[in-house]
């Protein structure tokens, strides 16, 4: 996977420097974990201050889109992303979001 940066702004308001970079791979379009792996090395940034907010990749081509946030701070990233954006890409723990085969049964009285 090879990156390039396509644009660069820097957010003083919000503490971070938004980002648009372009991708070229052969494979798949890349997770959002391998995304933050090597854009912190591309950025010199560590991978925790590092937020993918989107891929964009049209049908058929090698080349995708992201939007990436880059934080001052660890700090940073947890006060102004929000929760849902975090979890994007990580891994969910054993046990969770899993329900049940049967459906509950309710009394009728």
């Amino acid at each position: 996977m090879k990156t390039s940066v396509k644009s660069e702004r820097d957010n003083a308001l919000l503490k971070r420097k938004e980002v648009e970079v372009t991708i070229i791979q052969e494979a798949s379009t890349p997770s959002r974990e391998e995304l933050r792996k090597q854009l912190s090395k591309d950025l010199k940034a560590p991978e925790e201050r590092i937020a993918v907010y989107s891929i964009k990749q049209p049908f058929g081509k090698k080349e995708a889109v992201a939007e990436v946030r880059v934080y001052n701070t660890k700090e940073d990233l947890e006060r102004i992303e929000r929760p849902y954006t975090l979890a994007r890409g990580k891994p969910k723990p054993k046990g969770e979001g899993e329900e049940t085969a049967e459906p509950k049964k309710e009394e009728k009285k």
